[in-house]
C-alpha cells in the first residue's frame, strides 16, 4: 500500500487504524507536529514492546540486549556500565525512563502511597520498550570500555570508588531472588501495558520462565513475536509458538503486521511475509515436510 501522504513510497501503518505512512513521511509528521500521534486516529505511533528471554548467555555477554529497563541502587545514579563514554551502552545512549532507581523499583504495592508506575522508555521514534527488568551491581563499570567478554576476561570491573585496583566480579547483574515477587509483579505489569511480547530462545533452550510469560501474553491478547535461531537445534519443537504468533499477527491488517516485523528493535526480517515463511518452515519440520529456509 503507498503512503497516505506523499501517495509515492511503500506505507505501513504505525498504529492500529488503516492509516498507512513511509518511515520519511512518518518522521517528519512526527518533527513538524511535535507530538506522538496519527494523522487520522490521534492514537500514539510508538509500539510498546516485552523483550522475554534471558538477559544474556554466560559465555556471550557481549551481545546483551540494551532493550530493557535498568534498575540501579539508589546511592549509584549514574551506573557505569550504561556510561556511553566509558561503559557499554550504545553510543547514542539511552533514554532517560530506561533508568530505575532501586527505590521506584520496588514501590509496586498499588496499596500503598509510594507506588511508582513505570514510565515507557524510547528505543527509537516509533518503538519504546516497558521491560522487563535487569538489576546492576552496585558501581559496576565497563573494563575500558570493553565490550569483548570472551577471551578469559568479563570486561567489566567493580569499583569500590579506592585507588585499589578493580576487582572482576563475575557478572555485572544482581541475583533478584530476594526481590522475586517484586520482580514477577513489574514484570506482569510491563506485559500488561505491551502491545509486542517477543521472546529470544536462547541456544540452549533453557529460558524456562519465557515460557510462562509467553503464555501471559496469549491471555492478554498481545501480539506474539517468537525470536529463535534457525539453527537451533530443538527448532521444530517450537512449532506451536509459531502457529500462536502467526494467529495473533492475523487479527491485524497486512500493514500493521508489516510495520511490528519491518520496523522491530531485535528481528533481522526484512518484511511480515519473511517472518511468517519462517514461522511456517518450522511448522513444516515438526509435520516431516520439507521446507527450505531461508
Amino acid at each position: 500500500m503507498s503512503c497516505n501522504i506523499c501517495h509515492e513510497d511503500y506505507g505501513v501503518s504505525y498504529c492500529n487504524c488503516s492509516f498507512s505512512m513511509c518511515e520519511a513521511c512518518a518522521t517528519k509528521h512526527l518533527e513538524i507536529k511535535d507530538k506522538d500521534e496519527c494523522p487520522q486516529c490521534a492514537k500514539s505511533l510508538k509500539t510498546k514492546h516485552f523483550f522475554s528471554g534471558k538477559i544474556c548467555d554466560k559465555d556471550d555477554l557481549k551481545n546483551m540486549s540494551f532493550n530493557r529497563m535498568f534498575v540501579h541502587k539508589d546511592s549509584d545514579p549514574y551506573p557505569g556500565l550504561l556510561c556511553r563514554k566509558h561503559g557499554l551502552a550504545p553510543n547514542e545512549g539511552l533514554d532517560a525512563n530506561q533508568k530505575i532507581s532501586y527505590s521506584d523499583f520496588v514501590a509496586c504495592d498499588k496499596k500503598k502511597r509510594d507506588y511508582v508506575k513505570m514510565v515507557p522508555a524510547d528505543l527509537d521514534a516509533f518503538n519504546q520498550t516497558v521491560g522487563p527488568y535487569i538489576l546492576l551491581i552496585e558501581n559496576t563499570v565497563a573494563n575500558h570500555g570493553c565490550i569483548d567478554w570472551e577471551g578469559g576476561g568479563y570486561g567489566y570491573m567493580f569499583d569500590d570508588r579506592t585507588n585499589d585496583e578493580p576487582a572482576e566480579v563475575p557478572t555485572p547483574f544482581e541475583n533478584i531472588v530476594d526481590i522475586s515477587e517484586t520482580v514477577l509483579k513489574r514484570n506482569t505489569e510491563s506485559i500488561k501495558a505491551c502491545d509486542v511480547f517477543t521472546m529470544k530462545v536462547n541456544d540452549d533452550n533453557d529460558c524456562f520462565y519465557s515460557f510462562v510469560e509467553w503464555g501471559q501474553a496469549l491471555e492478554k491478547k498481545k501480539i506474539l513475536v517468537l525470536d529463535i535461531d534457525p539453527k537451533n537445534i530443538k527448532l521444530k519443537d517450537y512449532y506451536l509458538f509459531a502457529k500462536q504468533s502467526l494467529l495473533s499477527l492475523e487479527n491485524y491488517p497486512f500493514t500493521r503486521r508489516e510495520c511490528i516485523i519491518k520496523n522491530h528493535p531485535e528481528l533481522t526480517f526484512e518484511s511480515y511475509k519473511s517472518y511468517e515463511k519462517f514461522m511456517n518452515h518450522i511448522i513444516n519440520l515438526k509435520k516431516g515436510v520439507f521446507s527450505s529456509y531461508p
